[in-house]
C-alpha cells in the first residue's frame, strides 16, 4: 500500500490494504454463489499480532477472522484491551479469533493472552467456536516457533472440521483452500507488520517497562 501513512492512521491503512489486495485475490477464485460475509483474516505475531487485532476491531466491516500469535497487548500499558468494549457484530459476521502463546515466553505473555481470551468470552464469543486459545509446548518468541504454530491455527479457523463450522454452514468444505487463505493472511500480516514496525515508536511500548503494567496484566478477575 502506498498511501501517506503516519501514526494513528492504521484504520485508513487497513482499508487501503483491503481495497488494493482483495480484488486481485478474488479474481483468481471461483465466483461465489452466496451473499454471506466474506471470510477475510488478518495474521501476525508480537507487534504484528497487535496489528492484526487493530485491523479486526477498527475495520470489522472488512476483517472478521484473526490469528493473534503472542500479541503485544501490553502496548501502551494495555490500551489495546479498550477496543473490546466497542466490539459489535450485529451488522456483520461474528468474528473468529485464534490466540496463542509459547509456554517459554513468560508470565507477562501468559497473563495478557489469557486476559484477552477471558474478556472476549465475557463479551459473548464462545470458546472453541468463536475464540480459541492455545499455549504451545516449548514455544518461544522466536520466528521459527511461530511457524510451527500456524498450521494448527489455520485448521482451527478455516479447516473443514473446525469447531462450530457445521452449525454455521451446510457446506462440507471451506470456501477457500488453506493455501489460498494462507496467501491472503500472509499478505495482510506482512503489510500490517511493516506498517506497525515502521510507524509505531517502540519506546511507547511497555515491553521496556513491564513493571508499570504488571497490575493491569496480572488482574485476571
Amino acid at each position: 500500500a502506498g498511501g501517506n501513512h503516519s501514526f494513528g492512521s492504521a484504520k485508513v491503512f487497513f482499508g487501503e490494504l483491503y481495497d488494493r489486495a482483495m480484488p486481485a485475490i478474488l479474481a483468481q477464485l471461483p465466483a461465489r454463489s452466496d451473499d454471506a460475509a466474506l471470510p477475510v483474516g488478518v495474521w501476525g505475531y508480537c507487534i504484528g499480532g497487535l496489528a492484526a487485532w487493530n485491523a479486526l476491531v477498527s475495520r470489522p466491516d472488512l476483517f472478521n477472522i484473526a490469528y493473534l500469535g503472542s500479541p503485544a497487548m501490553d502496548f501502551n500499558c494495555g490500551s489495546p484491551f479498550d477496543a473490546i468494549r466497542g466490539m459489535n457484530w450485529t451488522a456483520g459476521a461474528r468474528p473468529r479469533i485464534y490466540i496463542d502463546a509459547g509456554m517459554e515466553e513468560g508470565e507477562l505473555m501468559d497473563n495478557q493472552t489469557l486476559l484477552l481470551f477471558q474478556k472476549l468470552q465475557d463479551k459473548g464469543l464462545v470458546a472453541g467456536q468463536d475464540v480459541f486459545y492455545e499455549r504451545a509446548e516449548f514455544g518461544t518468541h522466536q520466528a521459527s516457533s511461530f511457524l510451527r504454530r500456524t498450521e494448527k491455527a489455520l485448521l482451527a479457523l478455516f479447516g473443514a472440521n473446525s469447531a462450530g463450522r457445521s452449525k454455521r454452514s451446510s457446506v462440507s468444505q471451506p470456501f477457500m483452500s488453506v493455501p489460498v487463505l494462507g496467501l491472503v493472511l500472509a499478505l495482510a500480516c506482512f503489510a500490517c507488520a511493516v506498517f506497525f514496525l515502521g510507524r509505531l515508536s517502540m519506546s511507547r511500548s511497555t515491553h521496556s517497562s513491564a513493571f508499570a503494567c504488571a497490575p493491569l496484566l496480572s488482574d485476571m478477575s
